[in-house]
């Protein structure tokens, strides 16, 4: 009989074996483009002595099933706990931490005959991450794009709106694919 796993990891502790007991729910949302990854642990009114996670420690969520393994789910920045008293509870919940404020400054800059997955990935490296961009959307050629006074996240959201793609920002990945591929 399969039986679902949590693996959670928090401020470079390993906490399953702690919160299993207590756990009574975990959920990730996975959001596309520039809104943020979230995930959201509740607790129940369990053991108080265990060592709880501090604003900006780091989340690692791996989830699955006994029989099929586990799934990286990401990396998140702790959000303020919130605890409850009578019953006693407590919520974490966090943040992707992939988004940098520089992606929303403002340039100007242009490409000349240059194909989006060339764009997708400069853009990436330009921010510390690595690109994946899918073959379809990606291998289209521009003879020349622009940015003009906008952000890097705005040219990202333009071309995924053009080439019918979806972007998002995951572990440190701009991920560029098209709508639909899974």
């Amino acid at each position: 009989m399969s039986h679902p796993v949590c693996e959670l990891s928090i401020g470079g502790r390993q906490v399953s074996s702690v919160f299993m007991s207590r756990l009574k729910s975990v959920s990730v949302t996975d959001n596309e483009g520039v809104s943020s990854d979230t995930i959201d642990i509740a607790l129940n009114d369990g053991n108080p002595q265990a060592v709880l996670p501090e604003k900006g420690d780091e989340i690692i969520c791996n989830l699955g099933y006994t029989d099929r393994g586990v799934a990286f789910m990401g990396r998140f920045k702790v959000e303020p706990v919130d605890g409850t008293c009578l019953p006693y509870s407590l919520r974490i919940t966090g943040k992707a931490a992939d988004f940098r404020s520089k992606m929303k400054e403002h340039k100007e800059r242009h490409w000349d005959s240059t194909k989006v997955k060339d764009i997708v990935k400069e853009i990436a490296a330009d921010h510390g991450l690595s690109a994946n961009v899918a073959d379809a959307v990606g291998d289209y050629e521009y003879p020349w794009f622009g940015q003009n006074d906008a952000s890097d996240i705005h040219i990202l959201e333009n071309l995924a709106r053009r080439h019918n793609a979806l972007f998002s920002i995951k572990n440190g990945k701009v991920i560029f694919a098209e709508k639909g591929a899974g």
